[in-house]
C-alpha cells in the first residue's frame, strides 16, 4: 500500500496532497476519508500542485498536460508492466524506480545512466508491524501472504510441501483467495511465511521467517549474508530463480533459524520504516522544485520504441504532440484509451 503510506506520511508532515486516478475504488474511499482529496477526472482537479509524483504513463501523461508548468517526478514500481514505461520528457525532473531491477528497466528504455535514476526502496510500517514473539526451534505454523496474481500454482505449491512436513498452512491475500484487511493480525500467529515483495518485507518487520515465492518461481529464505541484496531487488520476481518445485521449496525450508531471523528483523527495523522512505521523497521533491516552474510546456511527448509505439502513434494526441483538451471528456478519453491499448500488450 505504497500510496497510502507516502500520502499519510507526507500529510503529517504538513504537505498537502491530492490524488488523480481515472478509476477512484476502495483506497480512494480510504484516503478521502483521511481528508485526503482523490479526483477522476483532470479538470475536476481543485489545487495548483507545485509538484506532481507520477506513476503508469497513462496518468503521467494526463497530469503533465493538464499542470504543463508543473514539474513531475515519475516513478517505476514493476520492472515488467508496460503500465510502467518511462517516457523521457523535459516536465519529467526526476525518475525514481522503487528497486534495482526497476532502476535497470528504465536504463535500459532511456538510455540514462544509472546515476541519474534515483532508487528509493519501499518502506514498512513499523508501527503496524510490530515485532512477533520469538521463533520456536522448528516452524510450527506457516502462512502464505500474496498480493494479486496471475495464477496460485505457488500457493498450491507451499499448501502441498507444508502439509509433508506436518506444518499447517494459512493462506492469505489475493492470489490465495483470502484478502485481508489487517494482515499484521495473521503474521503474528506464525513462524514461517511464503511471500515476496512488500508482503514479504512486512512478514520480515515482524520478525517472520520469510522464504521468497510467487507464481514466477521459488526463491530463497532471506538471511543476513543476503538481505541487502534482496532490498536493493524488493524481495522481488527478479529473485525468484528456482523452479516451482518441491525440492526448491524444502530445500530454503530446511535452512530456518530463528536466531538469522532476528537479525533480518533488526536490519529491517532499523533501516526500512516508511519514515525513512517519506524523508527520501521529500528530499527528492525539495530538489525537483529547486529547479523552478518548467519553461517548455508546449514540448510535445516523444513516442517511446517497441510494441507500445505502434499502439500509441495511432492516437492523434500522442503521434502528434498535440496538447491535450482541459475539457473532462477528451482528458479522460486519452487515460481509458492509453489505458485499453496498455491491456492489449498485456494480453
Amino acid at each position: 500500500m505504497f500510496l497510502w503510506d507516502l500520502t499519510r506520511l507526507l500529510k503529517r508532515r504538513g504537505i498537502e496532497c491530492g490524488l488523480y486516478t481515472p478509476i477512484a475504488g476502495e483506497l480512494a474511499r480510504k484516503l478521502r476519508a483521511e481528508g485526503v482529496p482523490v479526483w477522476s477526472s483532470p479538470r475536476d482537479i481543485a489545487m495548483e500542485p507545485d509538484l506532481l509524483h507520477c506513476q503508469h504513463l497513462h496518468t503521467a501523461v494526463v497530469l503533465t498536460e493538464r499542470f504543463p508548468r508543473t514539474p513531475a517526478v515519475y516513478m517505476v514500481h514493476d520492472a515488467r508492466s508496460p503500465y510502467d514505461t518511462t517516457v523521457l520528457h523535459p516536465r519529467i525532473r526526476k525518475i525514481v524506480a522503487v528497486d534495482d531491477y526497476c532502476r535497470e528497466r528504465v536504463c535500459s528504455e532511456t538510455s540514462l545512466p544509472e546515476e541519474d535514476v534515483r532508487v528509493i526502496f519501499n518502506g514498512v510500517d513499523l508501527e503496524k508491524f510490530r515485532p512477533r514473539p520469538p521463533l520456536p526451534a522448528k516452524p510450527r505454523s506457516a502462512l502464505i501472504f500474496t498480493s494479486f496474481a496471475e495464477h496460485s500454482r505457488h500457493v498450491e505449491l507451499a499448501a502441498r510441501v507444508s502439509a509433508d512436513r506436518g506444518i499447517p498452512l494459512t493462506r492469505i491475500g489475493g492470489a490465495a483467495g483470502q484478502v485481508v484487511e489487517n494482515p499484521e493480525r495473521h503474521l503474528a500467529g506464525h513462524d514461517l511465511v511464503f511471500a515476496k515483495a512488500r508482503c514479504a518485507l512486512e512478514a520480515i518487520a515482524m520478525g517472520c521467517a520469510v522464504v521468497l515465492i510467487g507464481p514466477e518461481g521459488v526463491g530463497e529464505m532471506v538471511t543476513p549474508e543476503t538481505f541487502e541484496f534482496m532490498r536493493r531487488r524488493n524481495f522481488g520476481r527478479s529473485l525468484l530463480t528456482s523452479p516451482l518445485s518441491a525440492e526448491a521449496l524444502h530445500a530454503q525450508i530446511d535452512r530456518y533459524s530463528p536466531d538469522a531471523t532476528v537479525r533480518v528483523r533488526d536490519a529491517v527495523r532499523q533501516h526500512c520504516g516508511i519514515d525513512s522512505m517519506t524523508s527520501e521523497f521529500i528530499s527528492l521533491y525539495e530538489e525537483v522544485l529547486s529547479g523552478g516552474p518548467c519553461m517548455n510546456p508546449d514540448v510535445e511527448w516523444k513516442i517511446p520504441s517497441g510494441p507500445l509505439a505502434t499502439i500509441l502513434s495511432e492516437m492523434p494526441e500522442m503521434a502528434a504532440g498535440h496538447r491535450v483538451r482541459s475539457d473532462q471528456t477528451s482528458q479522460r478519453s486519452l487515460s481509458q484509451r492509453i489505458q485499453s491499448s496498455i491491456k492489449r500488450l498485456v494480453k
